[in-house]
């Protein structure tokens, strides 16, 4: 490393030594720590619920609800919204 880029970076670690220490602390902690691990059970429970999950409902369910977005986003203004913009709002806010 050269020695004014050496320099700096010891400069600014004296400068900001609260913030340099936390960066170095945070570094200790994702070298050593793993983290923890899921009970069997937690997992066998995820994975049934998400099995359980109907996905083409799941995709129309999302589509109207994009269709329902789009079409108040284009019944707005700039800086105003109408009556069709209100109705549109209400509509979109009862797809979800």
């Amino acid at each position: 490393m050269d020695t004014s880029t050496h320099q700096g970076a010891v400069r600014l670690a004296k400068k900001h030594y609260i913030t340099s220490s936390l960066w170095v602390a945070g570094l200790i902690v994702l070298t050593f720590f793993q983290g923890f691990a899921v009970p069997d059970d937690s997992l066998k429970q995820y994975e049934h619920v998400i099995k359980g999950i109907d996905l083409n409902k799941l995709y129309a369910l999302q589509n109207d609800a994009w269709a329902a977005e789009e079409m108040y986003r284009q019944s707005k203004g700039w800086f105003s919204c109408d009556d069709a913009c209100q109705v549109g709002g209400k509509e979109g806010k009862g797809v979800l």
